[in-house]
C-alpha cells in the first residue's frame, strides 16, 4: 500500500479531532512516513540499545521519543522541516545555546530540530520533553503534542 503525505494529514487530523492521539499513533505515523518518499525512517533500535545509550549518558529518554525508536532510529520530516535524531546522533545541549533562555539548572540534550531556523527539541535527564523555538525559552511539551501542533498547520 503507497499511502501520500497528504493521507498522513487526514489520519493525523481525524485522530485530533478525536483527541485520540496515543503511543499507537506514533506507529501509524512511522507506518505511513516509510511508506511515502518524502520522508525518511531508519531501521529501529533496539530496548538494550536505548537502555546502554541511557545508562552511559545518565538520562532517561522522554517514553515517546524512546518508543519512536523502537521503530525508527530517526527521522528526516518535511512535514515540520527538520528530524528526530537517531541515538547516536542525541547530543548534549551546549549551554551557550539556549543560556539566556533557560533554568541553567537542567542538563539538556538535543534530540531534533524544526522549522530549520535553529528551533530544536530537547529532552532532559528525567525524560521531559521541551521544544526550544529559537529566541523564547524552552517549553515543555511532548512529542505528540508536538506533532498535533504541526499536523494542525496543514
Amino acid at each position: 500500500m503507497n499511502n501520500s503525505i497528504s493521507e498522513l494529514y487526514k489520519m493525523f487530523s481525524e485522530s485530533i479531532k478525536s483527541d485520540n492521539i496515543t503511543a499507537d499513533s506514533i506507529y501509524a505515523i512511522y507506518k505511513l512516513y516509510s511508506e511515502t518518499e518524502s520522508e525518511t525512517t531508519f531501521p529501529p533500535q533496539t530496548s538494550k540499545q536505548i537502555e546502554n545509550w541511557e545508562s552511559i549518558y545518565n538520562v532517561v529518554l522522554p517514553k515517546e521519543y524512546r518508543e519512536f525508536l523502537l521503530l525508527s532510529d530517526g527521522l528526516v520530516s518535511d512535514i515540520f522541516g527538520g528530524e528526530l535524531f537517531s541515538l547516536s546522533d542525541i547530543i548534549p545541549c551546549p549551554p551557550k545555546e539556549i543560556e539566556e533562555f533557560s533554568d541553567k539548572s537542567k542538563d539538556y540534550f538535543i534530540i531534533g530540530n524544526y522549522i530549520g531556523d535553529g528551533s530544536i527539541l530537547l529532552c532532559d535527564r528525567n525524560g521531559n520533553f521541551y521544544e526550544f523555538y529559537h529566541c523564547y525559552e524552552p517549553v515543555e511539551s511532548s512529542l505528540i503534542d508536538f506533532l498535533k501542533h504541526w499536523y494542525k498547520r496543514k
